[in-house]
This record gives C-alpha cells, structure tokens and sequence, in this order.
C-alpha cells in the first residue's frame, strides 16, 4: 500500500509539471530505503544493524528525518537528464531543496531529525561538520565485489569551490580484507575524493551582485583548485546547472536545470571495491554534512537496485505467472522458466560454476520432474560455464505432467562456488526458489442465472472467470458450439435469439473461461424474452432531529428491465402529487442497479414519491412514497444564567459554567468578545466588564443569550518617604542625634481601605496609616505597604531606599587630653575599602588606618606629636556607585605638648 501511494503522488506531478524530480520522505524509512530502494529485489546482499545518524532503525519504525528519503525523476517521454529513474536520496539539508527549476543560489533547507555531527569517518575528511545525514549498516555479499552509481549535488558551485567550505561526502567500507577504513566516493581511476573542491570547472565567483567570475589560475584560487587537487583532469565528470552562466563557461542543461535546484553536480559515477570475501559481514557508510556553517545544500542521488555484489546473479522470467505475478511459479508441463546467470562484468575469463538442488523435487537424473522443449526426459545442468568474454548465460526449465494430485512440490536452486576456486563459501550464493504446482482448476460464472428481456431488447452479458492463471480466453455460445463473442462483457440483440416474436422463448446461453495451460470451465444463462415480472419496490428513510440534516432518501427494486428510469416528487396534501423535485424528463437518470440513493434536507416533515419506469415500459410507472419526519429535538433548550453581576478583586481569576439542558446536543457555546467556545470559562479580572454569552444546539433552532457584569474592586498601594540632606547625617553623626524618615501613606481604592501593614526589611513594624522612624543609611533599606481594602482585596508597594555615602574630613585636631577633640578621624558612612594615611612635613608616613571607625591619637611611635601642619591622604571607595575617591588636605594640630 506505501508503494502504491507514492505511485499515485508522482503520477500526480507528472500530470501537472510535465518532467519533474519528486522527493518522499515518509512512505520509506531508513531500512526500507537500503532494503527496497538501494538493494532492490533479487540481490545477494543481506543486510542488518541499519542507523540513521547513530540511530538504530528498525523495519517498523518511522521516517523522523528529512534528509533521507526517496527520489523519482518523471519523464513523459522527454529525455532523463540524470540518468537514474528512482533512487535513494541524502542531503545535508531537506530532500525538498533538490527540486527544481533551479530559481536560487544558495538555497538552502533546515534539517529536520536526529543531530549526528560526531561521526568519526567525516571526521577524517572534514571538521566543523553540521546538518549531517549518516546512514549505515551492515551488509553480507555473495560476491567479491561491490559496486553502485551515483551522483553527488551541491548548491557550494561555484561560490565556495576553491575554499574551506566545500561540504563533507563520502562512501565508507571497512571490513575483512579492507586496511581499516576506505572512501570509495573517489574519482574514476584516482585515489581522489569526489567534492566541490576535486570536480569542478575551477571557478568561483568573485562579486554575487555584478555576476563576475575568475578562474582557478587567477591569484588565490589556484592553491586549492589548480596545485592541490587536479581540477583540469577532473572537470570532464562536472555538470554545470547554474543559472548564473561565466564567460565562455558551459551553460546549463535545460532539461536539467528544469529537473533540479543545485548549481552543479558531477556526472554519473561508479563507486566500486574488489577483492570482498563473499560470506563475510562488512560495514558500509553513506556520510555527507555542511561543514562550517548549515548555509549552500549538497545531496548525493544513488540509483535504485544499483547496489550490488558480484561474482554470478539469478533472475527469472516465466512465460506465464499466477494472478499475483509470481515469477518462481512453475505449472507442470504448462509454464517454462528462463533462469539468466550474470557474473561480474570484472570477470572476461571463461569461469564455470557448480550448481546445486534442493527440495522435493531436486531429481537431477533423467527419472526428475523436467524435460526438453520435446517433452522428452532431461537431467538437470550441474555447472554453468561462462566463456571467455560472455556475461550471461541461460537455463531454461520444463516440468512434464504427472497426473498425480500432489502438494506442490519445491525446488531450490543455488549456484555454488567456481570449480577450481575455493573464494566463496557455498552458504552464501545466490539462489532461486521455485513452486511446481498441479494445473490449477478453473471456475467460470455468469453473473445472472436467468435474465428477462424486452422484445428487441439489447441485453448485456457478464461473466467473472476465477482460477489462478491469468492470460484467459472467454466465449459466449448457444446450441452448444455457437459463437456469439469472446469478450468477458457481451452484448446480445434478443431478435437474433428470438426470430419468432409472437412466441414465448428461451434459451440456454453458454460462457466459457479457458486458462494459458487449456483447462476450462462452463456456466449457462437462460434468457428469457417473456414472461415479464412487473417492476415493484420499497423505500427505506431515516427520520431527522434537526432540520438542516441531511437524510438519504433510498429505494430498492425488483424485476422490471434495468437500467430503470425515475423522478422524484414532494406529495402535497392528501391525493395531489406535484414535481417539486426531479431531474427533468423521465429518462434523465437511469440506474442499472437495483438501488437508488438521493440525499435530502426538508425543512418540515415531508412525504417524497419516486416513480420508476424500467426499460421495457410495459407497464405503468411504479410509485414509492415515504415519509421523513422532523423532529427538531424533544424538550427546549434552557440554561443555569450567572449572576447578574460578580463583584472580584482585581487580577484574580474567575471560573464561569454554563449549564444547559434540552435541545439537541451537541451544544455550541458562544462568550462573546472573549472568542471561546467551551462551556466553561477562566476570566482575568482587571476592569470592570460587561461579559455576553450565549449557547445554540445541534438545530440551530433555539438561541439562549444572557450576561453577567464583572465588577472589579481595586486597591493600589503607594507612600512617600522624606530623605535627610548630607548635612543633616553629619551633624547627627557629630552630634550623635539623628533624624527620622517620615512615611506618608498615599494609597487609593474604589472602596474602603479598612488597614495597612508596613514592613522595613521584611519585618513588620507598624499598622499605621503613616509612621516615621530613624534610618540607618550605612545600608539599602527595602520599604513594603500592603493596603488591603474592604473587600479583602490587597495590593502590595515596595520602595528600595538606598544608604547614604558621605565623608566629612575636620582640619583642626587637639589632643590634649581635654576630653574634647582628643582623637583625630573622618566623619563617614556608606564607605567601602577605606584608607587613611597621614604624614608630617617632611613626608614620613606617621599613621594609618583601614578601619573607617578608628582615628589617631595624636602620638608619634608613643611620643605626643610637635604642634604643626600634618599632610593627610584618605582612600576609599563609594557603597552607591563603587568609584574609588582622593581626598588630600592638611590636618594643624594644636596644643599638644
């Protein structure tokens, strides 16, 4: 079913675009795209251990990733510019960015799915890798190569080749017999990587608005391009495709530039490894990423079913299958297979291969279940020997006719190692299975056993013919050997049947079906041209409970001719039968079925009539009536109304439910201005407001419309606070009498405040409407008010006051032991890293101090201090702004000793 799906979609675009590339990145996840799309049927290559981006996959799982995915080019008859049909896709962005024309530069998809920028082998060819898509697993080969083809994309032409930038591609092997881990995304005869840097015409641009190019030979350019990676040799696999044409550059094929999104990409390519040992488990890497940045999308496109290992392939093509196309299904003496043998193209020498049977009819001697195309006894070929230069080689396989009844019998064939040779294990060769079945029997059936006709009538004949077989022959006989057609549907004009019209006649009609191998089967059908049963039906219809519904009005009939003609009518009163509805003329619908539908919507009860003619129209029309009753609901439609009116503080959240009852459900609720429809609804209150709602049921019959006011009781907390001038906190510091800080309570509310709480630092400490208190200005202080009203309404308001800074430096200092201005030192508060120091005349440094409390005594080293000047140098640095301030003076001292 996926499979047909993505069939339908491209048939789709194909229809609409004409030639077109389509992406799918949902009908195949990662396994699926190695099993089915990169494997293909009939390969010898088993697989297991599938990730995506370090991710397991496994076969159920889904597609989370839009950088994987499948590819399919549509053609229409037009010429295929990239060589591949279908295939497998992995970009370093979306697959969708792949599509065409290409209209862009640059363009570029973001990835969508696992994250996986870590791998250890892009590693080894880029760093800074992003947007990867990694898809790995492990693979057995029957074979001892490996090869596919490819074409790898990017939007980095020509805008990053020859640079840092160029995006991370690579195809990684490793395994028995491999040293380490190899790239095969090289170029053809070269140990090279395929990149943007290593295939390409060697040139970049130089300047986006102007369209100006320079080559790999100009300055700059030729260290990567020209020195490093051998571009002149390698440009015969580029394919240029952008828009923007370089002077005396290629332009881009249409067709191709049509078909896909990316400036350049390489030619078909074959990527390729020998000397495999076949049997043996190897992992296999498909890596690309953006390196640098997620900007200029690369992809790599690799063909469907190209993925395969070599020495020698089966494929099989039976002259004839079962319905289901079973190509290994083999009918005794009725079918023949071809088996073709293809060996590695690698390979020119004659080599020869053994071949092995098994299963119950594995009789390779001449008494076995085959014979030549003569029907004569044959044994079965044991080898099969390529010549010098051949590739193919075929065996072609009769079964002869035992007339036993007998399971069906099994033959499985495998081709073993090459005689001589020893390379490859016999468990794993390619082989083919194939089912011998007994002729199967065949069923024919007409599809009416009897059928009555009108004089003269054109009858049409059908016939289903079951078996399992297909390419069937039909015939349509009577008096037992008389042709009348070969097709499945036949048509029969009675008079050729019936020349006597004024008789009564019948006559046995006979259909065959013959399969391919000659076994048929026989079923008969009596025409009748009279006696002609009258056409009769009924009429079945549902009842409504809403007047906008729609009803299906429904006939079934019996006998009569089909197809049968009719109309429709509306019955209005109690005899009277008026067209209020029908499809013009009586022949204008006919049905050859014996049911008829018609939808309906009335808007009341109301009672319909259909009156039928059949084809043959010998007898009156045939009228039906039923009737469609209204109901529109039982009880009426009602509702619990809110309160007129809710009174809420503001800012809190209100839950309103509407209640109903009656109509028909389900309801449909309407608040109005607020844009919901639930039946409930959570209000923020912030003003007051004047809410409308209302509620309709299913009908649409009855309307409930009501309101409800939101009154919202407000209250905003706010005060004032005084701040004491510099010279007020100096003087209370000298004086030791310190002024307190007034708060004056400016709250509002639309009712009454009944109380106020005030909190200095988070403790409580009055409920006063306004309070003052002393300060301490050494540090921030946090004001809080909470007002509440008379509705217990609250509203809370916080004022952060901040310390007060100040240093206040006296000039006179007498230590004389009086008791007054006996110890020198600064008035201060709020200061941070204070440093005092102070010095006599002649510079020695005679006090210091970093606490912002302490002073001088007025002693040098235990001596009193000599009267005189004194130089002082205070440091520290301000609470508010952290700046550290300078301040310099001269202290006298006096009367000292």
């Amino acid at each position: 079913m996926r499979k047909l799906f993505f069939v339908i979609t491209t048939m789709f675009k194909c229809i609409i675009c004409g030639q077109s590339l389509s992406v799918d990145t949902s009908s195949y996840n990662a396994f699926e795209l190695v099993q089915q799309v990169l494997l293909g049927v009939n390969n010898n290559i088993t697989i297991s251990n599938v990730k995506f981006n370090n991710v397991p996959i496994a076969p159920s799982s889904l597609n989370n990733s839009n950088q994987i995915g499948m590819f399919n080019v549509s053609l229409l008859g037009k010429p295929n510019p990239m060589g591949f049909e279908t295939g497998l896709l992995l970009c370093t962005g979306g697959l969708r960015n792949a599509i065409g024309p290409n209209n862009k530069k640059g363009a570029t998809v973001d990835a969508i799915g696992p994250s996986y920028n870590n791998d250890p082998d892009l590693a080894t060819i880029a760093s800074s890798v992003v947007d990867a898509a990694v898809l790995e697993f492990d693979m057995i080969p029957s074979g001892t190569s490996l090869s596919f083809r490819y074409r790898y994309a990017s939007e980095e032409y020509s805008e990053n080749v020859c640079g840092n930038l160029y995006d991370a591609f690579g195809f990684f092997v490793s395994g028995p017999n491999i040293n380490g881990v190899k790239n095969i995304a090289l170029v053809p005869n070269t140990n090279t990587v395929v990149n943007a840097n290593t295939v390409n015409i060697g040139l970049i641009f130089k300047d986006f608005n102007a369209n100006i190019f320079y080559y790999a030979d100009s300055s700059g350019c030729i260290s990567y391009c020209g020195g490093l990676q051998n571009w002149q040799a390698n440009k015969k696999y580029y394919q240029h495709n952008d828009f923007r044409v370089p002077p005396g550059g290629p332009p881009p094929d249409p067709n191709m530039h049509k078909l896909l999104q990316y400036n350049g990409l390489t030619v078909p390519l074959i990527a390729e490894i020998k000397n495999l040992i076949c049997g043996q488990t190897y992992h296999f890497k498909i890596a690309i990423a953006d390196v640098g940045d997620s900007l200029y999308d690369s992809g790599v496109f690799i063909e469907a079913g190209s993925f395969k290992s070599s020495d020698v392939s089966i494929t099989s093509n039976t002259n004839l299958s079962d319905v289901n196309f079973n190509p290994y299904l083999l009918y005794e003496a009725c079918t023949i297979d071809t088996l073709t043998f293809t060996r590695d193209s690698s390979f020119l020498a004659q080599q020869t291969f053994g071949i092995s049977y098994a299963g119950s009819t594995a009789d390779t001697s001449v008494n076995g279940d085959f014979t030549d195309a003569f029907g004569n006894p044959l044994a079965l070929a044991t080898s099969i020997t390529f010549p010098a230069g051949v590739l193919k080689q075929h065996m072609i396989l009769y079964t002869k006719q035992d007339n036993i009844a007998e399971p069906h019998e099994i033959l499985k064939l495998k081709v073993l190692g090459q005689l001589g040779n020893n390379s490859c294990p016999f468990n794993n060769q390619p082989e083919a299975q194939f089912s011998i079945r007994d002729q199967p029997p065949v069923n024919a059936v007409a599809l009416k056993d009897s059928l009555f006709a009108c004089p003269n009538a054109l009858v049409t004949l059908s016939g289903l013919v079951s078996g399992v077989l297909k390419n069937l022959d039909y015939t349509w006989t009577y008096n037992t050997n008389e042709l009348i057609s070969k097709d499945r549907i036949c048509k029969i004009k009675l008079d050729t049947l019936f020349p006597n019209l004024s008789q009564l006649s019948k006559k046995e009609i006979y259909f065959t079906g013959t399969d391919f191998c000659g076994n048929k089967n026989t079923d008969t059908i009596t025409i009748s041209r009279l006696p002609y049963l009258p056409i009769n039906g009924t009429s079945l219809v549902d009842n409504k409970s809403c007047a906008k519904d729609t009803v299906i009005l429904k006939a079934n009939l019996q006998n009569g001719v089909p197809p049968y003609y009719l109309n429709v009518f509306e019955k209005i009163g109690s005899n009277s039968i008026l067209n209020v509805s029908n499809f013009g003329n009586e022949d204008t619908l006919s049905f050859i079925t014996d049911t008829f539908k018609m939808a309906l919507m009335p808007n009341t009860t109301a009672t319909y009539a259909i009156r039928v003619f059949d084809a043959c129209r010998l007898q009156p029309p045939l009228t039906i009536l039923d009737t469609i009753n209204v109901a529109n609901g039982v009880l009426p439609l009602r509702i619990d109304t809110l309160p007129d009116s809710i009174i809420v503080c503001q800012g809190e959240q209100l839950g309103l439910v509407i209640n109903a009852y009656g109509g028909v459900k389900p309801y449909r609720y309407f608040w109005f201005a607020k844009g919901s429809h639930d039946s409930s609804l959570i209000f923020n209150a912030q003003n007051d407001t004047l809410l409308n709602y209302g509620i309709k049921d299913r009908c649409d019959e009855t309307q409930i419309l009501d309101s409800v006011l939101i009154q919202v009781s407000k209250v905003q907390a706010n005060f004032e606070n005084s701040v004491p001038e510099p010279t007020d906190l100096i003087n209370a510091a000298q004086s030791g009498v310190f002024y307190p800080t007034q708060f004056t309570n400016f709250s509002l509310s639309n009712d009454s405040i009944i109380s106020y709480e005030w909190y200095l630092n988070d403790i409580k400490i009055s409920t006063d409407k306004d309070f003052q208190m002393v300060l301490d200005y050494n540090k921030d202080n946090l004001i809080r008010l909470i007002a509440i009203n008379g509705l217990a309404c609250i509203n809370i308001f916080e004022k952060r006051i901040e310390g007060q800074t100040f240093v206040y430096m006296p000039n006179i200092f007498t230590p004389n032991a009086d008791g007054v201005n006996d110890r020198f030192a600064s008035i201060n508060t709020g200061v941070l890293k204070y440093d005092l120091k102070i010095y006599d005349r002649w510079g020695n440094l005679i006090f210091t101090s970093k606490d912002a409390l302490a002073g001088w005594n007025g002693k040098i080293n235990g001596a009193d201090a000599r009267d005189g000047t004194y130089f002082v140098v205070l440091t520290y640095v301000e609470r508010e702004t952290n700046k550290t301030q300078k301040y310099q003076g001269y202290l006298q001292v006096i009367g000292n000793k």
